[in-house]
């Protein structure tokens, strides 16, 4: 009978037999070389498995290691539960550690601010052929509107912008998207942003629909909207819900009347676009002629000259003196009261006022001279009338006769003809009084 192979990795007491009780068992040793090598096999596979699996558990709690990217606040999760929530624990930008999944799940919610557009809940859908729907009634199923409050339909495009300030709030409330919504198939932090998303939507309509119905149509097409009141609106929503989510700022990108009546509010818009233009334009001129004519003073020496025709008007005759003193302090300074700001006067005023000082003294210094003249004359005419006549009727007569001039005058009764001869002279002014009727004649002809 063949002899029994023996399994190594079983001992057995019956094999024994030459032991004593006390089990002092020696290493198993096979006595095959192919027992031997399958052993050695055996225990190296074990030593790499170790090997693998410390490896393995390693690698798994190194899942647990996180990185937070700035404008991004992250929370954890420990078996559905917020980590350190009544701390209102959050992570900030940098590296951190935490239980590895599904222990613990890490929530990043992005703090940058956000963006969403309302295009099309408010707005006409355009016509096929791209071209204007004037005079069509409006569609309900395709065409988007909002009623004012004075019972107008109106058109309109938005954008909300919005910041998650409470991350703690917008995990517990929001950041938790429903499985098997269809719309939300990502990663978890983009679908809780796109939930986020559509409820500012829903928030920001109800809001839209609340401050138009509070205000005209003409102030709507025209953008001013109630901004404030739409913001609270839904502000108010969202801290209801304790969202965390922060409404920054709304704004109308768009506002138009239904396209009905578009082409006759278009003829009322360009005629007030017009008139705006030409009242500016009245004013930009009316503001020219007051600097050149008075400079930076012209609207309170305009104000003072105003208050002083009234005063007149109405027979208030010291009103009217004390103001008319004051506007001749204020010129004379050439600076308006400090009541009316104290402003230099300048322009055409400064100028005409300057030159009349000026010419005022040179008027008072020339008679001043010439009284001084004088004075001195009337002194030598006492001292000798006579021979004073006589030199100062010479000097007449040289000042008279001084050059090509002819002269005639009469000295007590009797009558003095004094005359160039002079035949070169004489030739002179005839030769230049004919050149001067020829150039007379040829203007006469060019016109």
């Amino acid at each position: 009978m063949a002899e029994k192979i023996k399994n190594p990795f079983i001992h057995s007491h019956d094999d024994d037999c030459d032991h004593d009780h006390h089990h002092d068992h020696e290493p198993f040793e096979p006595a095959d070389p192919a027992q031997k090598s399958l052993a050695d096999a055996m225990r190296v596979s074990f030593m790499i498995l170790k090997v693998i699996m410390v490896f393995m558990l390693l690698f798994y709690a190194s899942t647990g290691v996180f990185t937070v990217n700035p404008q991004q606040q992250v929370v954890r999760l420990q078996f559905g539960k917020i980590v350190g929530e009544n701390e209102g624990l959050v992570y900030e930008q940098g590296w951190h550690f935490g239980w590895p999944y599904p222990i613990e799940e890490k929530v990043k919610v992005p703090t940058i601010q956000r963006s969403v557009s309302i295009l099309d809940t408010f707005w006409y859908e355009p016509s096929a052929a791209g071209g204007n729907q004037y005079g069509q009634p409006l569609n309900p199923e395709k065409d988007g509107s909002l009623l004012t409050g004075d019972a107008n339909i109106v058109h309109g495009r938005f954008t909300v912008y919005y910041t998650v300030d409470n991350v703690i709030d917008f995990v517990k409330n929001i950041g938790q998207v429903k499985p098997g919504d269809s719309r939300y198939t990502g990663v978890a932090e983009t679908d809780s942003m796109l939930f986020a998303d559509d409820l500012v939507t829903n928030v920001a309509e109800q809001g839209i629909v609340y401050a138009t119905a509070q205000m005209n149509a003409d102030d709507f097409i025209k953008g001013e909207f109630k901004r404030d009141a739409a913001k609270q609106r839904m502000q108010d929503a969202l801290d209801e819900l304790e969202a965390g989510i922060r409404i920054d700022r709304l704004a109308v990108d768009k506002s138009e009347a239904p396209l009905a009546v578009q082409p006759a509010y278009n003829s009322v818009t360009n005629a007030e676009s017009e008139r705006s233009q030409k009242l500016n334009a009245a004013r930009q001129q009316r503001t020219n002629l007051l600097t050149t004519a008075a400079g930076e003073a012209h609207d309170g020496l305009f104000k003072l000259v105003r208050e002083y025709e009234l005063a007149q008007a109405s027979g208030n005759t010291e009103a009217a003196e004390a103001l008319s003193q004051k506007i001749d302090t204020a010129f004379d300074k050439l600076r308006l009261p400090a009541d009316l700001g104290g402003a230099a006067i300048g322009g055409d005023a400064s100028r005409l006022i300057s030159e009349a000082n000026t010419y005022r003294t040179e008027t008072v210094e020339l008679v001043k001279s010439e009284a001084d003249s004088f004075r001195t004359l009337l002194s030598k005419y006492r001292e000798s009338p006579g021979l004073f006549t006589s030199r100062e009727w010479q000097q007449a007569r040289e000042t008279i006769f001084t050059g090509d001039i002819e002269t005639l005058y009469n000295n007590g009764g009797q009558m003095y003809l004094e005359l160039n001869a002079d035949p070169e002279l004489s030739r002179k002014r005839e030769q230049q009084r004919l050149e001067q009727a020829e150039q007379d004649a040829r203007m006469q002809s060019n016109q």
